[in-house]
């Protein structure tokens, strides 16, 4: 398989105002062409194809059938337990809606919590790569500041208007010209930038040509760079744990 050489961060933190509609995204682009070429502090309206199009042709001269992998903080796939497949994810996410609202923290909280009405299921499970890295799971609706649910849905609604574009690692080959993975910020600061600490001023002593207003701009940098590094993962076959859940791109395999 040819690698990909054009990387795509996405931050997905703010992804909806404060009436539930949906904001434009924070995006880091890459070109690992010829030479490490980053433009940062870029937003796009959505994850669809048009949209992903319009940034890379907006900024690169030509991407004719090359490869392209975004990154996307988002945890895409649930635990084993509560046996639900991607697929039934995104098509159940395409319809969804809650009290007449398609967005918000809210409408992710009851859209995640459908999928554990079993009582066999533990009460806010994580998958073995969230335990693994201490991220927090889709079904936590609070402390409100560290919710993921609320853009992992956005992502995913986003993603649901048209699957026929992209391939979704690591649940199917990766045969498309462009690749989805979900990323996790925080283990790329640490494990490829060896920083302890999400900082801008410590992101600055590492790449001093760069610019960053807030860290929403920075993540987006350090998922599409802690990429490039990862890459390799790409070409290896995943667990069937990985398969089943969904994996943080970047994380070995146990």
């Amino acid at each position: 398989m040819i690698k990909p050489k054009i990387f795509i961060g996405i931050d997905q933190t703010g992804a909806t105002d404060k009436n539930g509609n949906p904001k434009p995204l924070d995006v880091c682009l890459i070109d690992n062409r010829k030479a490490l070429r980053i433009i940062p502090n870029l937003k796009i309206k959505s994850l669809q194809k048009n949209d992903i199009n319009k940034l890379i042709s907006e900024n690169l001269s030509s991407f004719k059938n090359e490869k392209v992998f975004i990154c996307v903080d988002s945890a895409i796939g649930l635990p084993q337990s509560t046996q639900i497949s991607y697929k039934k994810i995104f098509k159940f996410a395409k319809k969804f809606s809650h009290e007449n609202k398609k967005y918000g923290a809210l409408v992710a909280y009851h859209f995640f919590q459908s999928f554990i009405n079993n009582n066999s299921i533990a009460v806010n499970p994580r998958r073995t790569v969230d335990v693994l890295v201490n991220a927090n799971s889709v079904f936590n609706l609070m402390p409100f500041q560290k919710n993921i649910g609320c853009g992992t849905y956005r992502i995913i609604k986003d993603l649901s208007e048209d699957k026929k574009w992209f391939d979704l690692w690591p649940f199917e080959k990766c045969e498309n010209q462009f690749i989805i993975a979900e990323g996790y910020p925080s283990y790329f600061w640490k494990n490829i930038l060896n920083l302890n600490k999400r900082n801008l001023i410590d992101l600055k002593n590492i790449f001093s040509d760069l610019e960053f207003k807030n860290m929403n701009q920075a993540d987006s940098f350090v998922l599409a760079y802690g990429s490039i590094k990862s890459i390799d993962q790409i070409l290896l076959n995943p667990p069937k744990i990985a398969g089943d859940e969904g994996w943080i791109f970047g994380v070995p395999y146990e």
